[in-house]
Protein backbone atom coordinates (compact mmCIF):
# COMPACT_ATOMS: atom_id res chain seq x y z
CA UNK A 1 0.00 0.00 0.00
CA UNK A 2 1.34 3.78 -0.61
CA UNK A 3 2.29 6.31 1.67
CA UNK A 4 -0.87 9.06 1.16
CA UNK A 5 0.06 10.84 4.06
CA UNK A 6 0.93 13.95 2.23
CA UNK A 7 -2.17 13.39 -0.06
CA UNK A 8 -5.70 15.18 -0.64
CA UNK A 9 -8.30 12.37 -0.79
CA UNK A 10 -10.88 13.69 -4.14
CA UNK A 11 -14.12 13.26 -4.36
CA UNK A 12 -15.77 11.60 -7.19
CA UNK A 13 -18.70 13.96 -7.68
CA UNK A 14 -16.62 16.82 -8.75
CA UNK A 15 -13.19 18.15 -9.87
CA UNK A 16 -10.17 20.00 -8.30
CA UNK A 17 -8.42 22.83 -9.29
CA UNK A 18 -4.73 23.74 -8.43
CA UNK A 19 -3.62 27.28 -9.22
CA UNK A 20 0.00 28.41 -8.78
CA UNK A 21 1.13 32.28 -9.23
CA UNK A 22 3.78 32.39 -11.89
CA UNK A 23 5.19 35.63 -12.48
CA UNK A 24 4.21 37.42 -15.42
CA UNK A 25 6.17 36.67 -18.77
CA UNK A 26 6.68 32.89 -17.67
CA UNK A 27 6.29 30.64 -20.47
CA UNK A 28 5.31 26.91 -18.72
CA UNK A 29 7.80 24.17 -20.10
CA UNK A 30 6.96 21.04 -18.06
CA UNK A 31 4.40 19.92 -15.98
CA UNK A 32 4.55 17.26 -13.42
CA UNK A 33 1.37 15.39 -11.33
CA UNK A 34 1.48 13.36 -8.63
CA UNK A 35 -1.32 11.04 -7.87
CA UNK A 36 -2.27 7.56 -6.23
CA UNK A 37 -5.06 5.61 -8.12
CA UNK A 38 -5.79 3.37 -5.76
CA UNK A 39 -9.42 2.61 -7.27
CA UNK A 40 -10.18 -1.08 -7.77
CA UNK A 41 -13.27 -0.29 -9.70
CA UNK A 42 -12.73 2.60 -12.13
CA UNK A 43 -8.88 1.85 -12.14
CA UNK A 44 -6.85 4.50 -14.69
CA UNK A 45 -9.83 7.16 -14.75
CA UNK A 46 -8.37 10.18 -12.51
CA UNK A 47 -7.91 13.18 -15.61
CA UNK A 48 -5.22 15.91 -15.61
CA UNK A 49 -5.12 19.07 -17.72
CA UNK A 50 -3.11 22.02 -17.95
CA UNK A 51 -5.66 24.82 -18.51
CA UNK A 52 -5.52 28.79 -18.50
CA UNK A 53 -7.94 31.63 -17.18
CA UNK A 54 -8.42 34.02 -20.10
CA UNK A 55 -10.09 37.53 -19.91
CA UNK A 56 -10.63 37.05 -23.40
CA UNK A 57 -12.57 34.53 -23.30
CA UNK A 58 -15.32 32.71 -21.39
CA UNK A 59 -14.08 29.15 -22.02
CA UNK A 60 -10.20 28.06 -20.32
CA UNK A 61 -8.20 27.54 -22.52
CA UNK A 62 -6.32 23.65 -22.59
CA UNK A 63 -2.88 23.90 -23.19
CA UNK A 64 -1.89 20.37 -22.96
CA UNK A 65 -3.11 16.84 -23.74
CA UNK A 66 -5.57 14.92 -20.85
CA UNK A 67 -3.21 12.69 -19.00
CA UNK A 68 -5.37 9.81 -17.38
CA UNK A 69 -3.71 7.55 -14.57
CA UNK A 70 -2.90 4.55 -14.74
CA UNK A 71 -2.66 2.96 -11.17
CA UNK A 72 -2.60 1.18 -8.79
CA UNK A 73 0.13 3.51 -7.24
CA UNK A 74 1.18 6.55 -6.34
CA UNK A 75 3.21 7.68 -9.06
CA UNK A 76 3.78 11.10 -10.89
CA UNK A 77 3.82 11.75 -14.42
CA UNK A 78 4.52 14.71 -17.35
CA UNK A 79 1.33 15.94 -19.06
CA UNK A 80 1.99 16.80 -22.81
CA UNK A 81 2.26 20.31 -23.59
CA UNK A 82 0.46 21.79 -26.56
CA UNK A 83 1.99 24.29 -28.18
CA UNK A 84 1.51 27.46 -28.85
CA UNK A 85 0.88 28.49 -25.09
CA UNK A 86 0.48 31.99 -24.26
CA UNK A 87 2.86 33.61 -21.58
CA UNK A 88 1.37 34.05 -18.05
CA UNK A 89 -0.25 37.43 -18.17
CA UNK A 90 -2.80 39.39 -16.54
CA UNK A 91 -5.26 37.87 -19.04
CA UNK A 92 -3.63 34.24 -18.99
CA UNK A 93 -3.31 32.29 -15.29
CA UNK A 94 -2.77 28.75 -15.16
CA UNK A 95 -4.12 25.99 -13.28
CA UNK A 96 -4.14 22.10 -13.21
CA UNK A 97 -7.73 20.80 -13.65
CA UNK A 98 -7.80 17.65 -11.88
CA UNK A 99 -10.82 15.45 -12.60
CA UNK A 100 -11.26 12.35 -9.90
CA UNK A 101 -13.78 9.78 -11.59
CA UNK A 102 -13.19 6.68 -8.76
CA UNK A 103 -13.52 6.85 -4.59
CA UNK A 104 -9.99 5.80 -4.35
CA UNK A 105 -8.13 8.71 -5.98
CA UNK A 106 -5.50 10.93 -4.32
CA UNK A 107 -4.12 13.88 -5.84
CA UNK A 108 -0.22 14.47 -4.34
CA UNK A 109 1.27 17.86 -5.70
CA UNK A 110 2.81 18.84 -9.05
CA UNK A 111 5.61 20.31 -9.91
CA UNK A 112 5.99 23.13 -12.57
CA UNK A 113 9.35 23.98 -14.36
CA UNK A 114 8.83 27.19 -16.47
CA UNK A 115 11.24 30.14 -18.00
CA UNK A 116 11.44 33.81 -17.68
Amino acid sequence: MSSLNSCIHLDPSGYGILDFALPIGAMITAVVVRYSDEDTVVLGQMQFELRATSSVTTSDGIFSNQLTSSGPATTSAALTLINPRPAVSRSALYFIWINPIGMNQYFCGAEVTYTL
